[in-house]
């Protein structure tokens, strides 16, 4: 009986993991992006978890923390959007980002009743300094879509996806079905050997 409700607790514990590794975190320099490039890929290319940046270009940086390298990605409102929101969202999402004026960072999360990406928060900062950091995220966080923007051109640098220690993703339909197939099968072997301990007991 015992062995059962292993299997059981395994099986949820398999389903209910998500699609990446916990805590993985990507990092956009655009670095190797090539000046003037507009929109594209920049987490785990070709594959349908892919995360979109657009709404800007790349430019050499200009002043800012040298340590950050020479690009940067400048615009007024920059998009960063899962390719499949129904199976994939990210923990959290920030960037260094630098400009004249006041900077607002919109983190939308996908619902799945209406199928639309929906906000579900937003901060701001002065980017008065010669680089600050501007992020929204932490444990409970799908998110799906995020919006930098500003009145004014300013740059994002140093693009952060995810949180250490808070995996990415989303379980799959299927891995729910599994997991509640797993809570089902924990319960049966439960109420099973409470019913025969309280059969034995009449003897």
């Amino acid at each position: 009986m015992r062995r059962r409700i292993g299997i059981a607790l395994l099986t949820i514990l398999l389903s209910s993991s998500p699609v990446f590794a916990t805590g993985e975190v990507s990092l956009e320099t655009f670095e190797t992006r090539a000046i003037g490039a507009e929109n594209f890929k920049i987490y785990n290319l070709g594959s349908d978890f892919d995360t979109l940046i657009s709404g800007g270009s790349v430019v050499n940086r200009l002043g800012g923390d040298p340590g950050f390298g020479n690009h940067a990605y400048s615009g007024k409102s920059i998009t960063i959007i899962t390719e499949d929101p129904f199976n994939f969202s990210w923990p959290g999402v920030g960037a260094w980002v630098q400009g004249p004026d006041v900077i607002e960072l919109a983190v939308y999360e996908y619902n799945e009743s209406t199928g639309k990406n929906e906000l579900r928060e937003t901060t701001s900062l002065l980017a008065d300094g010669p680089d600050e950091y501007l992020a929204l995220g932490g444990p409970g966080y799908f998110i799906t879509k995020a919006i930098f923007s500003s009145s004014r051109d300013f740059t994002i640098d140093n693009l952060t996806l995810g949180i250490p220690g808070i995996g990415p993703g989303i379980p799959e339909p299927s891995a729910w079905v599994m997991m509640i197939c797993g809570l089902g099968l924990v319960g049966c072997a439960i109420r099973r050997r409470s019913a025969a301990r309280a059969c034995s007991g009449c003897r």
